[in-house]
């Protein structure tokens, strides 16, 4: 099967520009009023409104996607896929879709979609170059858009996850299932505390995590995920670093303090919260 073909497979892409359905033309996708969209070679499709980009670049940059990637490959957060993927099998319909919004360079959605073979696992996200990564993992259809817009038809999908991405209600609830699951995964109040230490003068706890409309969701489940982890260069110091928001926070000078670090223990805290959307 194509790649044009694999994305209409659920028959659930809509125009960014009409929101009419999107069909298979062959590598292209397009729609009744005669929108085209074409298929990039690693099988994703950019349906990113122009109002929606923000820059020319938007979304995480390579070099931050490159640094998670390795970090993640390493196995560190490997627990908390698992609460993920237990909490998605336990409480989501595993017949229907799945979205993973924000998805990244989709090392979550790989392994969600590992364990969803009986529906397909969507990748989502504003960055081109993260969708192009993760559309190359087994099992991943990447779509390039804004997860405030969602190119997709009414009653798309039974779940959604969000993982250290917004959680905007209004717009899954636009193309999910009524009472479908949306997972939201963030920082516990101490996650990377020592790090945020080396950063700032006054390190406040995080927030705990939350979805932008509560009035329209349910919760159905919480899970707090801790533990601590002894890094250093070989084993993904400088690719946690590069790959929080801190790095980009912070100057030059703290940068290179940070990075010339020969160790550092750091406590990961995470929080996932599921509900039901309606």
């Amino acid at each position: 099967m194509s790649s044009s073909a694999l994305l209409v497979v659920d028959d659930i892409l809509a125009c960014p520009n009409c929101s009419s359905s999107l069909v298979d033309l062959v590598d292209v996708l397009g729609c009744s009023n005669g929108h085209r969209f074409d298929v990039a070679r690693e099988g994703y499709i950019n349906l990113l409104a122009t109002n929606r980009r923000g820059s020319r670049t938007p979304g995480d940059s390579l070099d931050m996607l490159q640094a998670r990637r390795t970090f993640l490959e390493l196995g560190h957060y490997q627990p908390v896929a698992n609460a993920l993927i237990a909490m998605v099998g336990r409480l989501a319909d595993p017949a229907r879709p799945l979205v993973d919004l924000g998805c990244g360079e989709g090392w979550y959605t790989e392994q969600l979609a590992t364990h969803r073979a009986t529906s397909s696992t969507w990748g989502l996200d504003v960055a081109k170059q993260a969708v192009a990564m993760a559309s190359r993992r087994p099992g991943v259809l990447g779509v390039v858009a804004s997860a405030r817009d969602l190119p997709f038809q009414p009653g798309s999908f039974g779940a959604a996850v969000s993982v250290f991405a917004p959680r905007w209600v209004e717009p899954f609830a636009a193309v999910a299932d009524r009472d479908a699951l949306f997972v939201g995964v963030g920082p516990g109040e101490q996650h990377l505390n020592e790090l945020a230490s080396l950063i700032y003068d006054d390190v406040r706890p995080h927030d705990t995590v939350a979805f932008d409309d509560e009035s329209r969701v349910s919760r159905a489940a919480t899970e707090r995920i801790t533990f601590s982890l002894d890094l250093s260069p070989e084993t993904g110091l400088r690719e946690l670093f590069l790959m929080t928001p801190y790095y980009w926070q912070t100057s030059a000078e703290r940068q290179a303090q940070v990075m010339q670090l020969d160790a550092l223990s750091v406590t990961i805290d995470i929080e996932l919260v599921a509900a039901r959307v309606y």
